[in-house]
């Protein structure tokens, strides 16, 4: 804007002394071909303002259907107990944010009003072209996201020999090509204390506990499982996260869209 109004203001003083000329209105005409003034951004800008009222009533008629009909956005059954057994549906959350990085927002559903086997938390985008939801991500409701569209979600359980030292928990990369977020890294650890051999008899790792930490952490990726220092886990982990920082989620009650 502050640019615009100088080439304005040079144009006219210009104008006032050539009387219009060619040469004097030179920059005008250099403003009304910039391509950061031009009419095709705001069209841009116009058409991102009417995807994102598309995407929100999208997501609030669906939040309202999880409410009243007690069904997924994709379709499926909650099997929400009516009895209340499993807590009440305002317990149930939603929110409306960027996760994956893509520049449009997302509707993420976290339902825990199951069993742990049915707690879930899902990512949906917004599809214009047939107005429908797209399903990016379903896993366990403990979801932390991060600016560069990595999800890193903890598992349901710690049922292995992590202990105390770390909480298992996988990371997600989404993949713009696929819409959808997949799977890259799984990664749990072995407390010495808590066994001295693995399910195949192997002793614990000490030549990789370098520094006596007490633990080795499980990286998996793929079909392949490798164990790690303490140590070097922490510089993975610096490594794969990068400069990503936490996005806060504003979750809200999914009882709060049909009011």
């Amino acid at each position: 804007p502050t640019m615009k109004k100088t080439r304005y203001i040079a144009c006219a003083a210009m104008a006032a002394v050539l009387l219009f000329t060619a040469v004097g209105c030179q920059h005008g005409g250099e403003a009304a071909n910039d391509p950061t003034n031009s009419v095709g951004s705001d069209g841009e800008a116009a058409g991102q303002s009417e995807y994102a009222a598309k995407a929100e009533a999208a997501y609030k008629e669906a939040v309202e259907k999880l409410v009243n009909d007690k069904v997924f956005p994709d379709g499926k059954e909650t099997g929400f107990a009516e009895d209340n057994s499993f807590g009440t549906m305002d317990e149930n959350q939603y929110a409306i944010a960027d996760v994956d990085g893509d520049g449009k927002d997302e509707l993420i559903l976290s339902y825990v009003t199951a069993p742990v086997a049915g707690e879930s938390e899902q990512v949906y985008g917004y599809d214009e072209a047939t107005g429908a939801l797209t399903l990016e991500l379903s896993e366990f409701p403990e979801v932390t996201y991060y600016t560069n569209g990595i999800a890193e979600v903890a598992w349901s359980h710690n049922q292995g020999w992590a202990g105390e030292r770390l909480w298992p928990y996988s990371l997600l990369f989404y993949n713009a090509d696929q819409d959808a977020y997949e799977l890259r890294y799984s990664i749990d650890a072995w407390d010495k204390t808590l066994s001295a051999q693995d399910a195949d008899g192997n002793p614990y790792p000490s030549d990789i506990d370098t520094n006596d930490d007490g633990y080795v952490v499980m990286l998996t990726e793929g079909d392949k499982t490798q164990y790690i220092s303490a140590e070097d886990y922490e510089t993975w982990r610096k490594d794969t996260l990068g400069d990503a920082q936490k996005i806060a989620v504003e979750y809200k009650s999914v009882t709060e869209a049909v009011k």
